[in-house]
């Protein structure tokens, strides 16, 4: 029998369960999930959690998070799971992450087949044994290091995480998107997750650990502003911040990637495809209508 159900405290192991079969996929998940549990809220890192039960076992998840980002990974009832979670949260639908054709289902499911988007793309899962990373050259010159940001620098993060949000995800500039990237770089910086690359004396990359669980973390938001690309300086911050991670006993990273040029960087550090999985970004005002 069949059912779909919100999960509660207590469900926290069977969602762990079911999701570590792809850990990587599923690692803003896990992350958020051992950050708050599934105590309900609208705070940072909080969801919505709801699982269908296949004669009591577990077998698929959608969560509903604060940021109105929506993700669901099932083995069926994708659309089912999607609105039983914006039901539960009534959070505004931001977006969509999962599996491309799980995706369309919970889109479809929830009226948004023609809602129009700011971002829509298929995305490789890569995934890297730190053991095996390949240490690229710029970090053997003696100008350049890379290292945690300091607070006198929130400012400069916080305008190329609004960049990053502009130009790789679609979403319109305005100075309610810088505040919440300026929220985000204090919070990554809190909790040790934000990098950045010096050469000189001049900041020239960041990126951040998007998600960090057990001893395995995601890369997310690697930024160089355009007239500092083509000199190695992204594949040089994400690799510093990676060997950060090593020193502090992780073992291993993943990331998600469609641009070529960053595939072929990331390729260069050891990355390797695992899967893959559709990303897709509402406009502002649909996401408003949806709610």
């Amino acid at each position: 029998m069949l059912e779909i159900r919100d999960l509660k405290v207590g469900d926290e192991a069977a969602v762990e369960g079911f999701l570590e079969q792809w850990s990587e996929s599923s690692l803003l998940v896990l992350s958020n999930l051992r950050q708050v549990g599934l105590k309900p809220g609208s705070g940072c890192y909080h969801g919505y959690y709801c699982g269908a039960f296949q004669d009591d076992r577990l077998i698929g998840v959608a969560v509903h998070f604060w940021n109105g980002m929506l993700f669901v990974r099932t083995e069926d009832e994708a659309g089912a799971l999607a609105v039983r979670a914006v039901s539960s949260s009534r959070f505004p639908i931001a977006g969509i992450l999962g599996p491309s054709a799980q995706v369309a289902e919970a889109r479809s499911a929830l009226g948004l087949e023609k809602a129009e988007v700011s971002f829509e793309g298929s995305m490789d899962v890569m995934a890297l044994d730190l053991n095996e990373i390949s240490v690229p050259d710029v970090l053997e010159n003696s100008l350049i290091k890379a290292r945690r940001a300091r607070s006198s620098e929130l400012d400069l993060v916080a305008n190329w995480l609004t960049r990053f949000s502009v130009e790789v995800e679609g979403i319109a500039d305005s100075p309610a998107l810088y505040g919440k990237s300026y929220e985000s770089a204090q919070r990554f910086r809190r909790e040790k997750r934000l990098f950045v690359l010096e050469r000189g004396g001049q900041i020239v990359a960041s990126c951040v650990f998007s998600a960090v669980y057990g001893d395995i973390v995601r890369v997310g938001y690697v930024w160089t502003p355009p007239g500092l690309r083509n000199s190695g300086y992204a594949r040089g911050v994400v690799a510093g911040a990676l060997l950060a991670a090593r020193a502090e006993g992780a073992n291993r990273a993943c990331l998600i990637a469609n641009d070529p040029a960053a595939l072929r960087s990331y390729l260069g550090l050891g990355f390797g495809r695992i899967d893959r999985e559709t990303l897709v970004h509402f406009d502002e005002e649909v996401t408003r209508l949806t709610a």
